[in-house]
């Protein structure tokens, strides 16, 4: 049951979890900048919103582990080996 589920879902590229990585970070400092009352012009505001959004996004393309890079097994297990190289499907937990 639990490997059929995996095959509906795309696997994050090496190059994806970069990509949404970096993402998360410029989201996070801007959200830490708007929220830290620095007088900003709107431009500036304008474009930390949308890196804060973009961020979220990222997030959410993320969100649970990945047979490709997940340190825990579908059990949750610490440690255990869930690499997967016969299929190029990402995979989610619920």
């Amino acid at each position: 049951m639990y490997l059929e589920s995996v095959a509906e879902h795309d696997l994050l590229t090496a190059e994806d979890e970069v990509r949404l990585s970096r993402a998360m970070e410029v989201g996070r400092k801007a959200q830490h900048r708007l929220d830290s009352g620095t007088k900003l012009t709107p431009t500036e505001r304008a474009r930390l919103y949308h890196d804060a959004h973009e961020a979220d996004e990222a997030r959410r393309s993320s969100s649970g582990p990945t047979f490709a890079s997940s340190s825990r097994s579908p059990s949750g297990t610490p440690g255990a080996d869930s690499t997967c190289s016969t299929s190029s499907r990402r995979a989610t937990w619920g």
